[in-house]
């Protein structure tokens, strides 16, 4: 079979899916395609697994997933991680630290119970904006959570905001922490040396699969690490600067069906 031994990893916002939760149909004929020719997919994203079920159901993917950037993989067929990252326990301190920055409009925890709870929420922050809310976010005390393993932290700003406080982050300096942003208005602080690339490698040694015969496609500077740790990359037309230049191809425009771009390239020209 053409793909076989073969892994195409993919994220989601703005590249499989160029709106919450939209699937263009030539990327789920494509990616069946590229399935029935022995290839494994799988999707590699910040968010944590209940929110990307009816994703592995649409495209029915057997492949381990890499959820929450790299800091966990999800083998859907056993129903079980088999590899779990969680900040540690310093990540309380750096919290309570950097809700205090005026930009803030919201922080949001991902937990080992793969809820996502609000901590904090400034006064004129509106729950409705799409911008901010994809969907509804429980609110918990700081204190409430605190004895929970936390996956991620989630920091919410408006795009004008956005430089200053994560200026601001970066300059703490937290030896233990990395920082990436998954969007102009979500900067996410993660255990240090988790990434969407580092998920890609872990999940082809899962696999048996040779790195030179991964794939990587994404659009954002959470993307990038994925980007350069996959053999052959690509990149949709509405992808960051950075992402473009790091790919090996660029695609069609996310909202066209950037994936089944990808795997049309791929079937048409060859996968060596």
């Amino acid at each position: 079979m053409k793909f076989e031994n073969w892994l195409l990893v993919s994220d989601i916002d703005g590249t499989i899916c160029p709106e919450y939760n939209v699937i263009p149909q030539r990327n789920l004929d494509a990616v069946r395609r590229f399935q029935q020719e022995g290839g494994r997919f799988t999707l590699a994203t910040g968010r944590h697994l209940q929110i990307v079920r009816h994703l592995v159901k649409a495209f029915e993917i057997r492949t381990p997933l890499i959820l929450v950037n790299g800091g966990c993989i999800y083998d859907p067929v056993a129903e079980r991680f088999t590899y779990e990252q969680y900040l540690n326990e310093t990540a309380i301190r750096y919290v309570k630290e950097l809700q205090c920055r005026r930009e803030l409009l919201s922080v949001r925890l991902m937990t080992e119970d793969n809820g996502v709870y609000e901590v904090y929420r400034r006064e004129d922050m509106e729950l409705s904006d799409p911008r901010y809310s994809k969907y509804a976010v429980p609110w918990a005390e700081l204190e409430q959570i605190a004895a929970m393993r936390w996956r991620k932290a989630l920091f919410v700003t408006s795009v004008e905001d956005a430089p200053a406080f994560r200026a601001f982050a970066q300059a703490q300096r937290y030896p233990d922490v990395s920082f990436l942003a998954s969007s102009g208005s979500f900067y996410e602080m993660v255990p240090r040396g988790v990434s969407k690339g580092e998920g890609l490698l872990r999940v082809a040694q899962q696999l048996g699969i040779p790195v030179e015969h991964t794939i990587g496609i994404g659009d954002y500077e959470n993307d990038l690490s994925l980007l350069q740790a996959a053999g052959f990359s690509a990149a949709p037309e509405n992808a960051i600067g950075a992402a473009k230049r790091l790919a090996d191809r660029i695609v069609c425009d996310s909202s066209e069906g950037a994936v089944g771009d990808l795997i049309d390239y791929l079937i048409t020209h060859g996968n060596s």
